[in-house]
């Protein structure tokens, strides 16, 4: 296909396995997939699917995939607006990257805060009245918003291991989690031009990164032990039961 990439031949040979999870570190494959023209292939699969998803029902043999990125990567690209109609108004921020089961730290809430109130105050401030009574209301709101949300996902991530952040928005492509984009916690000191000059190659020793891996990793494992322990239980029964049999 014309979004695919170009190779000089048909590939002959696959992976003889399904990977547990794909990791994308600072990866512009979203940016390649857009000057060739894959959101218009995106948009005809969702638009062919029965249940009209709000995302393109397009999904790769990985059990779950991973796109992570520095906010300041000159080389990195988001994949989940590729992924949604060409029209869609406002685009799902990325998610942090966080330990699994654990929330974002303390200043990257209040970044958060500060932006949400930016945002709310801007849409009143035509109103110097409402701006002023509403201040502190709005700092209330968003503070509660914020510790239910925490609330909520970090229950959802101990429970199962992935965060998520509307149900309702799933991308296939992400296998067993929903969300694809989850971009690094900035630093309480940090400044988007410098970090430009030095992101795309501190991924490794990101400490973020590293524990999420490690994480995932160990979270695989134990899934791998608990199916053994199961196998080999089974497989007991079974011997004592045609023992008995005997």
């Amino acid at each position: 296909s014309t979004w695919g990439p170009a190779l000089p031949k048909a590939l002959e040979k696959v992976l003889p396995f399904e990977p547990d999870f794909s990791i994308f570190l600072g990866s512009p494959v979203g940016l390649f997939l857009t000057l060739r023209g894959a959101h218009e292939v995106f948009d005809s699969l969702r638009n062919s699917h029965p249940d009209h998803p709000k995302a393109a029902p397009f999904h790769l043999p990985t059990r779950s995939m991973y796109n992570i990125f520095h906010p300041s990567d000159p080389v990195a690209y988001r994949i989940e607006p590729l992924l949604l109609a060409q029209d869609t108004e406002e685009l799902p921020e990325p998610l942090y990257l966080t330990r699994i089961g654990e929330d974002v730290r303390l200043h990257v809430k209040a970044m958060q805060l500060g932006d949400t109130i930016t945002k709310k105050l801007s849409q009143q401030r035509s109103s110097l009245t409402m701006f002023m009574s509403s201040i502190t209301e709005q700092a209330q709101a968003v503070l509660q918003q914020i510790d239910d949300t925490s609330e909520k996902s970090g229950k959802k991530a101990k429970s199962n291991g992935e965060s998520t952040e509307d149900e309702s928005l799933r991308f296939p492509l992400a296998g067993r989690g929903s969300r694809l984009d989850y971009q690094l916690q900035p630093r309480v000191i940090d400044s988007e031009y410098i970090s430009a000059v030095t992101a795309h190659s501190q991924y490794f020793q990101n400490t973020d990164v590293l524990d999420f891996v490690m994480d995932l990793v160990q979270r695989e494992e134990d899934i791998i032990d608990l199916t053994t322990d199961e196998t080999i239980v089974s497989s007991m029964d079974f011997e004592h039961g045609r023992t008995t049999a005997s």
